[in-house]
């Protein structure tokens, strides 16, 4: 198990082999990626919210913070036009939070232990529901997705879940399902709510 690991908490996150780009202008963030660019290059993101909305066990009751996390790798940077750092980072594994502190910068730091891989495939017909419907997001938002007829099922779930507009409990509660067939089930929900 790792230790006082930098926790990056956002309203979305990468699933493990998406990518997302990020940028980076707060002083204690710009400080995560130079300590993690000093070492693996890897720090992890969560999704944070009031936790009052959600009722999960994987969700600290006192800072909102969701335990279940992705460990992301910084595969790219570059300042951009705008002046911020500029990052890219690619999601590695599933892990699980423990003992949620914040440093003396303010930035949450936790133990970090790597969850299994439970990678599930569900039957083509959901395969077929979640590829129309991340192209279709894609389309709409004009956000370029990787070539999904190739990705995991993980992976379409996960790119799903930052593109369609949904909040930060829905997406909290995709991460906290059980399986990918649960997750399916509650995108298979809202699409239909949402198209309704």
């Amino acid at each position: 198990m790792l230790q006082h690991v930098p926790v990056f908490p956002l309203s979305v996150m990468p699933y493990p082999s998406c990518r997302m780009p990020l940028r980076i202008f707060e002083p204690r963030y710009l400080n995560m990626v130079a300590e993690a660019m000093r070492g693996d290059r890897s720090f992890i993101m969560t999704m944070q919210t009031n936790p009052e909305e959600v009722e999960s066990q994987l969700v600290d009751p006192y800072t909102g913070i969701l335990r279940k996390a992705v460990r992301v790798e910084i595969e790219d940077f570059d300042q951009g036009e705008d002046g911020l750092l500029h990052i890219e980072v690619a999601g590695r594994e599933w892990v699980l939070l423990s003992d949620l502190q914040k440093d003396d910068e303010s930035l949450w730091r936790a133990s970090v232990e790597p969850l299994p891989n439970t990678t599930q495939s569900p039957d083509d017909s959901q395969l077929n529901l979640i590829y129309r419907v991340i192209q279709d997001a894609a389309h709409a938002s004009q956000v370029q997705v990787p070539d999904v007829e190739i990705a995991t099922t993980e992976q379409k779930i996960g790119y799903l879940s930052t593109l369609l507009p949904i909040g930060v409990v829905q997406r909290i509660e995709l991460v906290a399902a059980e399986d990918n067939a649960h997750r399916i089930a509650l995108l298979n929900q809202w699409v239909s709510i949402s198209e309704a």
